[in-house]
């Protein structure tokens, strides 16, 4: 699965250049393999990214602007979409990707599930990936004493 991200080298506008470095950038964070396509080099690709774009998400005039991201081909969305799934921690559904770290979903679903506090750790451990070390914190207990730890 390639995810493509069909960007305009030669924008003039400082507003898609930003956008376009948000996504490259988190992306490149992230270790997510991707392909930049600049589609102010070649009308093939322009013109292959406007006709692959659903005609529900087709701007009301104009041509869609870029960064438009495609998983092979597969319209994902535009920046907005993008910027969306971020805030919300979905950038992997949202680009068709298993996730590789769990999200803050995926870990409050691993606690309650869990028959004892063992599996919780384990889970938290295993899930928590590279997560900021202060961003979870786990109360344990052993049915005798509880405490806190930092999980990571």
């Amino acid at each position: 699965m390639v995810i493509r991200v069909f960007v305009a080298s030669s924008s003039g506008s400082v507003a898609i250049k930003k956008r376009q470095q948000d996504v490259v950038r988190f992306l490149e964070a992230n270790r997510i393999e991707f392909e930049e396509v600049d589609i102010t080099m070649s009308e093939e690709k322009r013109q292959w990214m406007y006709k692959n774009i659903p005609e529900d998400r087709q701007p009301a005039q104009g041509n869609p602007l870029p960064p438009q991201i495609f998983s092979d081909d597969r319209y994902c969305g535009d920046y907005d979409g993008f910027f969306e799934s971020k805030e919300s921690n979905t950038v992997f559904s949202f680009l068709g990707l298993k996730p590789t770290l769990a999200s803050k979903e995926d870990i409050a679903i691993g606690y309650w599930v869990a028959e004892n506090m063992d599996d919780v750790e384990m889970v938290l451990l295993q899930e928590a990936g590279s997560y900021p070390k202060d961003m979870f914190r786990l109360m344990t207990c052993d049915w005798e004493e509880k405490g806190e730890q930092d999980v990571l």
